[in-house]
């Protein structure tokens, strides 16, 4: 649903190609909608570039676990990141979806959706560089 918004979003900016909103400063509703989603896609980015650190962590620690304890028939470390990323991806949009509902079918609502997906990924970076640093 953040997709079609967003697609949305830039095609009503795409009437003029040369247009560039002032996020330091929006005025409109447009130029706000578009700078949060700006920022949510930078915190997308951010959260992807992690990824790799994290997989590459926590495959380690399933190899190290595996020396240690061959009896453990749960599933490692990584594919449990995996199944929690997957379920959180799903919460954050739902999330998301919700939270932009206070302005249902109004301009502000994709603005409230793309603050929402950059304020929880931003606290799941966080919380992901913890599970490096502490692994």
């Amino acid at each position: 649903m953040f997709n079609e918004i967003l697609l949305a979003l830039l095609l009503s900016a795409s009437q003029s190609p040369d247009y560039q909103p002032n996020c330091a400063n929006p005025e409109t509703q447009l130029d706000m909608n578009l700078c949060s989603a700006r920022a949510a896609a930078a915190a997308d980015a951010e959260l992807n570039r992690l990824w790799p650190r994290v997989r590459e962590h926590l495959q380690a620690q399933d190899r190290e676990f595996a020396t240690l304890r061959s009896a453990d028939r749960r599933p490692g470390y990584w594919q449990t990141a995996l199944n929690a990323q997957r379920s959180w991806l799903g919460y954050r949009d739902r999330q998301c979806a919700l939270e932009g509902y206070e302005a249902r079918g109004g301009t502000l609502e994709a603005m409230l959706v793309a603050l929402c997906r950059e304020r929880l990924t931003r606290a799941r970076i966080v919380e992901l560089n913890a599970v490096i640093e502490e692994g």
